[in-house]
């Protein structure tokens, strides 16, 4: 008993560190997991860079997930989800995801790393509206898709300001109309050694 329980701890502690190691924050919008990060990680003021976004198909995990963070973060205050937002956790992001008539729920904190040995299809020819805000200032992002991997698209930018990135993605994927907020890792003035 004490032996399978060891276990379990080490397999928790090491998910939690792959999440933390891979900086990509995730959610599932209808039937689709849309993760946006860095590329290198941590971003740092005047260090090109770029925003990744991924979307694929999303598993049965992927929604069983979103659907408990939902239910968890429920009845959180406004102060509450900003903290969440901020977090040097795996998985700190928000979401806004819209349908004609009813909110489409949303996962966070699982990246793909994190879920191993699932088979998702990427999706490919998405033409999404991207922007990142930092420090109130929104610069518009043009998405180009990656010709080696499906469903991988990036942006390039090079962060001017310290602060906390907002990644805005809107548009439809197939039917499915998708609104969405992540809060990535903070852009840092220098790297931290």
């Amino acid at each position: 008993m004490n032996n399978a329980l060891a276990v379990l701890v080490v397999l928790a502690l090491s998910v939690g560190l792959i999440g933390n190691a891979y900086a990509h924050k995730d959610q599932v919008v209808g039937n689709y997991r849309i993760e946006a990060g860095w590329a290198k990680a941590p971003p740092v003021v005047g260090k090109s860079n770029s925003i990744e976004v991924i979307v694929t198909t999303a598993s049965m995990s992927d929604k069983a997930a979103s659907d408990k963070m939902m239910k968890e973060m429920k009845g959180m205050t406004d102060e509450q989800m900003a903290n969440m937002d901020h977090s040097k956790m795996s998985g700190s992001s928000t979401t806004k995801a819209s349908t004609a008539k009813k909110p489409t729920t949303a996962s966070q904190g699982m990246s793909t790393m994190a879920n191993p040995g699932t088979k998702a299809t990427g999706m490919t020819g998405l033409k999404l509206d991207t922007d990142i805000t930092v420090n109130g200032k929104k610069t518009m992002l043009k998405l180009v898709e990656d010709k080696k991997t499906k469903g991988k698209y990036s942006a390039a930018f090079t962060p001017m300001d310290e602060g906390y990135p907002t990644i805005h993605i809107a548009g439809k994927i197939k039917n499915t109309p998708v609104e969405i907020s992540f809060h990535p890792e903070k852009i840092e003035k220098s790297v931290k050694k």
